[in-house]
């Protein structure tokens, strides 16, 4: 049965077991469908607009995206294996995939559904995206601090797991 578009308030939920993804109607707090996904849905976000949902599959090396008009995976991307968190930038143009089994941080361009590039990153296990773009943050299992030009080279500022980036002169991200 193909489930029709609705304007309904919904609710995306990673279900890790049963390796889809609920939708819930918001107003009524029910289950309106589940959607398959790879193994292991762990991180899931949603464009500012609500059009996409992007979820990180860990059993697998894959990010779906989900078109919330028709609740259906439309695209696969894949990212290297194991993702976890996924981060999205606020104007909603990248999501920050970390690429944990592949020891890298991965930039996904929404509009083409595309990987942008990818960033060294040892072991990345969440993250998150200053209003700006100019700050990220990446939270590591085993290294305390993402240094190094990878990130500078794409405008990006590290910062110790666990505080938040400062500002550079010029450069500031009030929301950092």
């Amino acid at each position: 049965m193909t489930p029709e578009p609705t304007s309904r308030p919904k609710a995306y939920v990673g279900l890790f077991k049963d390796n889809a993804v609920a939708v819930l109607d918001t107003s009524t707090n029910q289950v309106l469908t589940t959607i398959p996904v790879p193994p292991g849905p762990h991180g899931l976000v949603v464009t500012p607009d609500g059009r996409k949902v992007y979820v990180s599959s860990d059993g697998a090396s894959t990010v779906s995206v989900i078109d919330t008009a028709t609740d259906r995976v439309v695209r696969q991307i894949e990212v290297g294996p194991t993702p976890h968190g996924l981060a999205i930038s606020p104007d909603g143009r990248q999501v920050l995939v970390a690429g944990f089994g592949a020891n890298h941080a991965v930039l996904i361009d929404t509009t083409s559904d595309q990987v942008a590039g990818q960033i060294p990153v040892p072991q990345p296990h969440n993250s998150a995206i200053g209003r700006s773009r100019a700050h990220v943050q990446v939270s590591m299992l085993s290294a305390p601090l993402v240094r190094g030009g990878a990130l500078k080279r794409r405008g990006y500022h590290g910062a110790p797991s666990g505080r938040p980036g400062r500002p550079r002169a010029g450069r500031g991200d009030p929301a950092s």
